[in-house]
């Protein structure tokens, strides 16, 4: 795990890829209610949305609040910004105008796609050397943040959630290197076959 001097930036601009923020989650469920220990913190409430299925079954879920990483890649985040600032600056508008107007345009871009930061002790049947080394395929280590408001944890990538950008609060964000780290493992889980690159 690289040290948390590495790993935070001490600026950042807008929502980037990798930023944790303090935001609700939640997830859809079966009907047994399984719930894998090492999210127990973040089902903190159990919904039954009744007749909601096809056959007018329930949908269950749970929906819980802490912190969470980004894993929405920054294209996906500003797509949406971009073709509206090009648009103004099309139209006429300085760079700084369409800039600011784009800021102030409320629809663009607000969906966020995130995962849970857990406790690593909560994932009882994993290593925690090699869990903490970023060596676990679908979990990326966080060290601890110097003023203590991101404790020791794992990003669980196998736990993602849709967010608005405008329900959350930004805790930190990250260094090139440690979304670097965050992209690798997504790749991992994603979309190789094995751990390496064999390009």
């Amino acid at each position: 795990m690289i040290t948390a001097d590495l790993f935070y930036a001490s600026e950042a601009p807008g929502l980037q890829q990798g930023d944790i923020l303090l935001a609700g989650v939640s997830r859809v469920t079966a009907e047994d209610n399984f719930s894998p220990s090492q999210w127990d913190q973040l089902d903190a409430q159990e919904v039954l949305l009744s007749g909601a299925k096809p056959d007018m079954g329930p949908i269950r879920l749970f929906a819980g609040f802490g912190l969470v990483m980004v894993t929405s890649h920054d294209c996906q985040l500003e797509k949406e910004w971009n073709c509206r600032r090009s648009e103004l600056v099309a139209a006429g508008s300085t760079t700084d105008e369409a800039e600011a107007a784009a800021d102030a345009d409320g629809s663009l871009d607000r969906t966020v796609v995130a995962s849970p930061l857990i406790d690593p002790d909560d994932l009882s049947s994993v290593d925690r050397g090699n869990l903490l080394g970023g060596h676990i395929v679908g979990y990326v280590p966080v060290p601890p943040s110097e003023n203590g408001t991101v404790p020791e944890s794992v990003v669980d990538l196998t736990y993602r959630c849709t967010l608005d950008r405008f329900d959350v609060v930004r805790v930190a964000s990250l260094t090139p290197l440690a979304r670097s780290q965050l992209r690798y493992a997504l790749i991992r889980l994603d979309a190789l076959r094995t751990p390496h690159l064999d390009f």
